[in-house]
């Protein structure tokens, strides 16, 4: 089993959005808010659509993820980084497997040198007509030093019921049932890391939603689009080491 992933410093919520066509009511900039379901949606089908961010400055790009599409099986989706805007051809591409809830793609090879971003659609069998794309990460991830400890992971009923009822007064709100919970506590975890954990919550709250793979191996399957369900619970020991955990929600 692959390690534990957070992606949650997302680059591309900055720089400059353009896209292939879009509808007046969904734009290409709803890729960037956290609902989701608001979503950017092309006028056609025609190949190929796409999103492009100029993101003004070449920060490290490792990883990619989008919550919520309308692909098709058959479609082509490509991530491409250049220097220029014409991606003709582009310095860098890889595809992404398609899946209609969460699309995660770990780059075979990082990169630190490109600030134009593209996500390339071709889809043009879409039985709707259009494409859509929710939310969209693209940045690095982070990767705690030391794994969970046993038992982290999906929470059970019982355990589900407890947060639900407010455990220990930490609750940011009703977690609906229907929905993931996720609990996972590091032992020992670093002070460096403990410096991310909490500029994580820093920057998301309880509120904000961001993208975590369970299984670094498959990101496919085991990436989900989160919230922060309490705020992490740190107990200190010795030069700054502690126990971390972290509680997440499926974010809607």
């Amino acid at each position: 089993m692959g390690k534990i992933r957070f992606l949650w410093d997302n680059e591309f919520d900055g720089g400059t959005f353009t896209s292939s066509t879009a509808n007046a009511n969904f734009p290409a900039s709803n890729v960037q808010h956290r609902w989701w379901g608001k979503a950017w949606r092309s006028t056609v089908d025609t190949d190929p659509q796409w999103l492009k961010n100029d993101l003004g400055a070449t920060p490290l790009i490792q990883a990619a993820a989008i919550k919520y599409n309308n692909f098709s099986a058959g479609a082509t989706i490509l991530l491409e980084g250049d220097n220029a805007d014409n991606f003709a051809p582009s310095s860098y591409d890889e595809e992404m497997d398609v899946d209609n809830d969460v699309m995660a793609l770990y780059l075979d090879e990082e990169q630190d040198t490109l600030d134009w971003w593209r996500i390339k659609i071709s889809d043009d069998a879409n039985v709707d007509g259009i494409i859509k794309v929710g939310r969209v990460f693209l940045g690095p991830y982070f990767e705690p030093k030391h794994s969970y400890a046993p038992g982290g992971g999906r929470m059970d009923s019982d355990d589900l019921a407890l947060i639900v009822g407010g455990e220990n007064g930490h609750l940011s709100g009703i977690i609906n049932e229907n929905l993931a919970v996720f609990r996972y506590t590091f032992i020992l975890m670093t002070p460096a890391d403990i410096a991310v954990v909490n500029a994580m919550f820093e920057e998301h709250r309880c509120l904000g939603g961001f993208f975590f793979t369970e299984d670094s191996d498959n990101p496919t399957t085991t990436t989900y689009y989160v919230r922060f369900a309490e705020k992490p619970r740190i107990a200190l020991r010795q030069s700054g080491y502690g126990d971390v955990t972290i509680t997440l929600a499926e974010a809607m």
